[in-house]
Parts: C-alpha cells; structure tokens; sequence
C-alpha cells in the first residue's frame, strides 16, 4: 500500500525532528498534532481488528504471534473491536 510507505516516510521525517528550538507552545501544539494522528490510528486498528473477527478465523494467539504483542494485549485489541 503506497498510502503506508508514505505514512512510514513521513514517521522518520517526524521521529527526526529537532526539539531543542521549539517554544513550550510549539512543543504542546505538536504533541496536540500527535495525539490527533494517534486517535485516527487507533480508529482504523480498531476497524481492522473488528474485519479480523468478521473472519472468525484469527485468534489471539495468531494476533499475537502475527504483531509480536502478548496474548493478552491481543485479546484486549479484539474484545475492543468487538464493543
């Protein structure tokens, strides 16, 4: 998907960012930016999650193994998407 290439892209060019210029109001006004593109993240996983269970063949422990999280934390992102 060229959409997440891009989005990869654009996460180094972030993760490079220098901070030692920026105001407190500038550093607050990037992590207000952040946390909004984060909620948008976590809306589309969530979404992806509750396609996962449509399938009725992915289990946490095949989440788990599949994005290195632990069973747990996988059951937690289905039972999420389930609500």
């Amino acid at each position: 998907m060229t959409v997440l290439t891009g989005l990869e892209s654009l996460y180094r060019e972030l993760a490079s960012l220098r901070l030692d210029g920026l105001t407190r109001t500038e550093l607050y006004a990037l992590i207000e930016q952040l946390d909004k593109l984060d909620n948008h993240v976590a809306a589309l996983e969530q979404r992806l999650f509750g396609r996962l269970l449509l399938d009725r063949s992915a289990t946490p422990r095949d989440v788990a193994r599949r994005l290195r999280i632990s069973p747990g934390e996988a059951q937690r992102r289905l039972g999420q998407a389930a609500s």
